[in-house]
């Protein structure tokens, strides 16, 4: 889904970013990660605004934030480090 937040970042779909945002809202409440949920929630906050500016700004800190939750699931054992599959 990360991968959708790109395409539809290139091409301003702020329907999609909502729609995405709004999914991974759900999607991180569920798994307890809260930091994840707040920036998705900004996210489509900021995209039902048009605030341009604050929405890729937030697709940005996910990834950020992604790839940190990412290198904390390796280090604690729970994944492989794979860096040459494809990633989000």
């Amino acid at each position: 889904m990360p991968d959708s937040l790109r395409t539809a970042q290139r091409e301003k779909g702020w329907e999609q970013i909502t729609q995405l945002s709004h999914s991974l809202k759900g999607a991180f409440a569920t798994f307890g990660a809260l930091a994840l949920r707040d920036t998705a929630e900004e996210m489509e906050r900021a995209s039902l605004q048009l605030d341009v500016k604050k929405a890729l700004e937030l697709v940005e800190q996910l990834h950020e934030e992604l790839d940190s939750l990412e290198s904390l699931v390796i280090e604690l054992g729970f994944r492989e480090d794979k860096t040459a599959s494809t990633r989000y």
